[in-house]
């Protein structure tokens, strides 16, 4: 839960708090008028902050769809119906309680439509919230790889393609890492795959916890993995892939057949204006080839660099 999740939750708590207590002492302590004069206060509130919000939240949002806009309107009319309610109780004399029932009787069809029209509306938006829900799972699902919780191959093109279109109004370069997991066959025939598949989410998980929230990890295939990441220069881009080798080289894998010591390679490219991604992703599998044919557990950068 972040800070403005948290204060919206203890603001909500201590309004229903504070509702509770008014409506309690005026019927423990004042008259039937009163009563209902704070019941209208109370529920006026509630309704007039409640339209607000929905208001900010539909207005603010460029894309908003139908049933926002209907919730809106149900919740205005819902405001104002409790407003034309709170001033009917404080100019009427009575009789009390309840003061609706002899309300004018222009009001008493309004009333009726906004009671009928807000559990719809709020239907409307549950529904339209539990399959909003749905779809991201779905789309998440399609976009990482199940085995390692990283973005899939589909997931890095996908979004590496967006971060790519960004990287041109931006004073960072994007750097490609290739990864590749040494020796991992020989992990599978002398452990078995179970351990394998412990390596690939260690792996996974060294990497992940040390990478910035800008970047993005995919599992590119088998053992092989990618990460696009922006940087400044790159040399911060060889630092940042030293140190993701260093750190893999000394947290061994803890797998049911015992520890598992594991390394990887590493190959850099640089994105540029004249290539693609796949061209970038290209580049650094031709780095990381070199990598593995010339000792592993190493890094080796393309030259290209902006």
């Amino acid at each position: 839960m972040n800070e403005a999740t948290t204060t919206l939750t203890r603001a909500g708590m201590s309004l229903t708090m504070g509702a509770a207590a008014a409506i309690w002492l005026a019927g423990g302590l004042g008259s039937d008028q009163v009563y209902v004069q704070t019941i209208g206060v109370v529920f006026c509130l509630i309704s007039v902050l409640m339209a607000v919000d929905q208001g900010l939240i539909t207005l603010g949002n460029a894309r908003f769809k139908g049933h926002d806009l209907a919730l809106m309107v149900a919740a205005g009319e819902f405001a104002l119906n409790w407003l034309v309610l709170l001033y009917w109780a404080f100019t009427q004399p009575g009789p009390y309680p309840p003061h609706w029932l002899h309300m004018p009787d222009w009001l008493m069809p309004v009333t009726g439509l906004t009671f009928a029209l807000l559990p719809l509306a709020v239907a409307s938006v549950v529904f339209a919230t539990i399959n909003d829900r749905l779809n991201q799972q779905l789309r998440s699902r399609a976009l990482s790889d199940d085995l390692t919780g990283a973005l899939s191959r589909r997931g890095l093109r996908e979004l590496g393609e967006r971060m790519v279109a960004l990287q041109a109004s931006q004073a960072t370069v994007l750097s490609v890492l290739m990864i590749d997991i040494d020796f991992f066959k020989d992990v599978n025939d002398r452990h078995g795959h179970a351990a394998g598949d412990d390596v690939l989410r260690h792996v996974t998980q060294v990497v992940r916890g040390h990478l910035r929230e800008d970047a993005l990890l995919a599992r590119y295939g088998g053992e092989e993995f990618s990460v696009l990441l922006p940087v400044r220069s790159r040399a911060e881009a060889q630092s940042v892939a030293e140190r993701l080798r260093e750190l893999v080289e000394l947290t061994h894998c803890e797998t049911k057949k015992g520890l598992v010591r594991v390394t990887i390679s590493i190959g850099v490219s640089f994105h540029s204006p004249a290539t693609t991604l796949e061209e970038d992703l290209a580049r650094a599998d031709v780095c990381l080839y070199e990598a593995k044919h010339t000792g592993r557990n190493r890094v080796v950068a393309g030259d290209r660099e902006r």
